[in-house]
């Protein structure tokens, strides 16, 4: 109830009750006087009653006043904090509908996302096996350089000559000699030819000296075995170190075959071979009778 009302209330209360005293409170002209005295006397009680009836309703006006301001000053407040509500609920209201639309844009985003991603793992899978092919044929391409490279330092020899030599006056003087009975020395040389991709170093060469019957001579002074280009296993008589400097030719590189003592050539053709690096390089022939 507003405050006004809580007023109005109060003084048709009070009229009310003004005016039943003072009906009370009217003498009678025919009365004795002790009667006008009791009339007095209960017209005073009467007025005292109202006083204090008017008190307390002064005293409850006064607290309805209290409790109509608490009240005003209460509702005031709420009518603050719901205006200040209001204002957070339309402004969170605005922001929800501006995330949601946020929202909205970052899950499509996240979508478009995922199927880049998609996308990208493909062509991920694509480059890798596009790896792996050309890294098979860098692989390939490299071995067969590697191949054509060793190829290519393998050394070429020339203008092999032979000579099978006696030995006299105790091994000081040599002499050529085709008799087999004779012949203390085979000597084996040649020329290698410059080679343009062999590096710089000290290279290896393998002679094979195969007799009339088809055997590899062998002594106990440095024959041994090597592993040909073709993966076979055979047998050297001697081997010898060149050092080579690349586009450099070697001429007259000479190495010697002798026999084991005591042990003597056979009659007929020999056949002489010579190696580098597996493959063979060079080859010829010498007969003794």
């Amino acid at each position: 109830m507003k405050k006004s009302n809580y007023v109005a209330v109060l003084l048709i209360i009070l009229a009310t009750t003004i005016y039943s005293c003072s009906s009370k409170s009217g003498t009678d002209s025919s009365a004795t006087p002790q009667q006008v005295i009791d009339q007095l006397n209960n017209t005073s009680r009467a007025n005292d009653t109202m006083r204090t009836a008017l008190d307390a309703y002064k005293l409850q006006v006064d607290q309805l006043k209290t409790q109509v301001a608490n009240l005003d000053t209460a509702v005031t407040l709420k009518e603050a904090s719901i205006s200040k509500l209001t204002k957070e609920a339309a402004k969170y209201k605005k922001n929800s509908r501006k995330y949601a639309a946020a929202l909205k844009k970052a899950k499509k985003e996240i979508a478009n996302l995922k199927e880049d991603n998609k996308n990208y793992l493909v062509r991920i899978d694509q480059l890798e096996n596009d790896k792996r092919v050309v890294l098979q044929k860098r692989d390939s391409i490299m071995n067969e350089y590697f191949s054509l490279k060793h190829l290519a330092s393998v050394l070429d020899i020339s203008n092999m000559r032979l000579a099978t030599l006696n030995l006299k006056h105790h091994g000081k003087k040599e002499k050529k000699t085709v008799k087999a009975r004779k012949t203390k020395i085979m000597r084996v040389t040649f020329d290698i030819d410059e080679n343009r991709v062999a590096d710089n170093g000290t290279k290896k060469l393998y002679i094979v000296i195969i007799g009339p019957d088809g055997n590899t001579l062998a002594n106990n002074m440095g024959s041994g075995s090597i592993t040909d280009n073709n993966g076979r296993s055979m047998q050297y008589s001697v081997e010898k170190d060149v050092d080579l400097h690349k586009n450099e030719r070697i001429k007259d590189v000479t190495t010697d075959w002798r026999q084991n003592d005591g042990v003597v050539y056979k009659r007929g053709a020999y056949t002489i071979e010579v190696y580098n690096d597996g493959y063979e390089v060079g080859n010829g022939k010498v007969y003794l009778n």
